[in-house]
């Protein structure tokens, strides 16, 4: 679902949903539960967030470009091949830029979900450095990923943790009230659109 598959770039728009859904002996059952698919788009919305960021996969890209290039020389070499390998890992980059966005999409519509079902999720810090919000068990700060893609009936696990010198003081609603002071929180698109963790300096 996730994964590079091999050829080009365009590669991106390829998949096996429907293979899985019509002849996976398990998936093909579990798939017509609602709170199932609306979980199911909701966890892939959170590795797309953090474990297959593109800004994450390109720095593993960047560092395999930096430190393998003789070794896949030798390779060459040894195998008479003419493959080039920052050519390759350009490919693979190419692909990761357009997968996440094109994956969640056609993996909302082929559950059943529509726009009124998935919204933007704002996540926000009252102060900067004062502290992180983990998204399971993923940081996620307003650089990384303070906007995320959210099933309505889907719970979103968040905890705060305060940096030092600071502590937490609540979870603030986008009208300003405060929802929680217990540093864990459950939380829906029913409730609201955006959360802050409110941090405050130690007295």
């Amino acid at each position: 679902m996730l994964l590079y598959g091999k050829g080009s770039a365009e590669s991106f728009e390829k998949n096996t949903y429907d293979k899985l859904i019509k002849n996976g002996i398990i998936f093909k059952y579990v798939y017509k539960n609602e709170s199932f698919r609306n979980q199911f788009v909701q966890t892939l919305a959170d590795m797309l967030c953090y474990d297959f960021s593109y800004d994450r996969i390109d720095s593993y890209l960047t560092y395999f470009g930096e430190n393998f290039e003789e070794q896949m020389r030798l390779n060459r070499l040894r195998y008479n091949t003419t493959s080039n390998y920052q050519k390759e890992l350009d490919v693979i980059r190419s692909f990761w830029r357009e997968r996440p966005a094109y994956i969640l999409k056609y993996t909302a519509e082929l559950f059943g979900l529509d726009s009124s079902e998935t919204s933007e999720f704002i996540l926000k810090i009252n102060k900067e450095g004062a502290g992180q919000i983990k998204l399971w068990e993923h940081d996620v700060t307003l650089i990384d990923c303070h906007s995320i893609l959210h099933v309505l009936d889907a719970p979103l696990i968040l905890r705060a943790e305060a940096a030092q010198g600071y502590e937490f003081a609540g979870w603030a609603m986008a009208d300003g009230t405060i929802k929680s002071t217990e540093s864990s929180i459950e939380i829906s698109l029913s409730d609201t659109d955006s959360i802050t963790a409110i941090f405050e300096e130690k007295q």
